[in-house]
């Protein structure tokens, strides 16, 4: 059937074998919307392929999708809107999308077990307003998508473990207004993420550990508006931010710390509106960002040692400065500038000296090495930004014991001459 068909009732979708006897495959779309009397897809039973999209939107009869139990390929986009669907099983041969697939606003779906055989996603991923949604496992077998990864507001959904298997996002990432969400454990083979990553409004997120795989953001890093996120550990290996970092009133964010191996940002900087930030360590490592810094309404910041040395350097900013409304030490670019954020004893640029840790991996014993002699204060901290061990050094080497602590990954923290620059460290007794 080489044009595509909308079906209209029925009828038309039961005399379908009839009016176009041995069709296996039609090249078009298939549009089912708004049929009132449609109760089912029998009479498509014999179509293996679509070369174009499924459309399936306010059917409020159909309960389920059998009559395409044989379709394989679907070489389009398939849509499924506001329907009455419990399930999506009469998919579950379906191995590959060319184009989107947009699951939208259909509340008595619970689950996505009938796409357990797609394989993967020529285009973007729409989860939408999906109310009973309490899970992703129907993507077991799901390995890349090509475009964006969307899921928001299905309040129901409290992981995305269906997702383990995806170890590529060429588009962004949405994370947005699920309210039961509490982390992202399902994105752990996720290593980037070709656009932006935006993380907003997902009230029980404590946590980002599910992203700790991802090097690269291409586009926009946004975390916006999620109450009980208290740390950014989950983007610890992020080393490049291609536009701008956006960290913007999430009230129990204390540090950072998760951004510690972040280098380069091609945009601008903008920390406003965390109530309870303390410091900006984490930004220690950036050696330059392409447009503003813009640092302000964060009421507990006291400490901005982390940004010191961009400040420092005439041509690591490329914008305007904005720094006000935090409390003393970081209420302008003059106190930033001027904090006491500790004393190389040689006076020499942090940033021409280098220091290693050794051995790492580690069994407990550390050895700090400095290229000379450097009074320093070195703070040892876990990955949520717990401080674990804090000392003082006026050497060129300092011997840690972190035996007592459990196996994982470490921050190791170093601030001297104004500025703070952490490693990474692993304990593997």
């Amino acid at each position: 059937m080489p044009d595509g068909i909308t079906f209209t009732s029925q009828e038309q979708i039961d005399s379908f074998s009839i009016n176009y006897p041995g069709c296996t495959e039609i090249e078009g779309d298939v549009i089912i919307d708004n049929i009132n009397d449609l109760t089912n897809l029998d009479g498509l039973i014999n179509v293996t392929a679509i070369g174009g999209d499924i459309h399936i939107e306010s059917s409020y009869y159909l309960t389920n999708l059998d009559g395409f139990i044989n379709v394989m390929t679907i070489g389009g986009d398939l849509t499924i809107y506001y329907s009455y669907l419990n399930n999506l099983v009469g998919l579950s041969n379906v191995t590959t999308i060319g184009g989107d697939l947009s699951i939208q606003r259909n509340n008595y779906l619970v689950n996505l077990d009938g796409l357990s055989n797609v394989m993967s996603i020529g285009g973007d991923l729409h989860i939408f307003s999906n109310d009973n949604l309490t899970n992703l496992t129907g993507f077991s077998n799901l390995t890349s998508i090509s475009g964006n990864l969307s899921i928001i507001g299905d309040d129901n959904l409290t992981n995305l473990t269906g997702l383990s298997n995806v170890a590529t996002i060429g588009g962004s990432l949405y994370l947005g207004h699920n309210n039961n969400l509490t982390n992202l454990a399902g994105l752990t083979n996720v290593t980037s993420i070709g656009g932006d990553l935006i993380i907003y409004s997902n009230d029980d997120l404590i946590e980002l550990a599910g992203l700790t795989n991802v090097t690269t953001v291409g586009g926009y890093l946004r975390i916006v508006d999620n109450d009980d996120l208290t740390n950014l550990s989950g983007l610890i290996n992020v080393a490049t931010i291609g536009r701008y970092l956006h960290i913007v009133d999430n009230d129990d964010l204390t540090n950072l710390d998760g951004l510690a191996d972040v280098t380069t940002i091609g945009e601008y900087i903008r920390i406003a509106d965390n109530d309870h930030l303390t410091n900006l360590d984490g930004l220690s490592n950036v050696t330059g960002i392409g447009g503003s810094l813009v640092i302000r309404n964060n009421d507990n910041l006291t400490n901005c040692c982390g940004i010191k040395h961009l400040l420092s350097d005439s041509g690591a900013i490329g914008g305007s400065i904005s720094i006000h409304d935090n409390p003393s030490e970081c209420s302008s670019e003059y106190e930033v500038e001027n904090a006491e954020c500790g004393t190389d004893i040689l006076n020499t640029p942090f940033g021409k000296m280098d220091f290693s840790l050794q051995p790492n991996p580690t069994d407990g014993h550390l050895d700090i090495l400095f290229s000379r002699h450097v009074k320093a204060a070195i703070e040892v901290k876990d990955i949520t930004g717990k401080s674990l061990i804090r000392k003082s050094t006026a050497n060129n080497q300092v011997t840690l014991n972190l035996s007592r602590l459990p196996n994982g990954l470490y921050l190791v923290s170093i601030q001297t001459g104004g500025k703070v620059v952490t490693k990474k460290v692993v304990l593997q007794k």
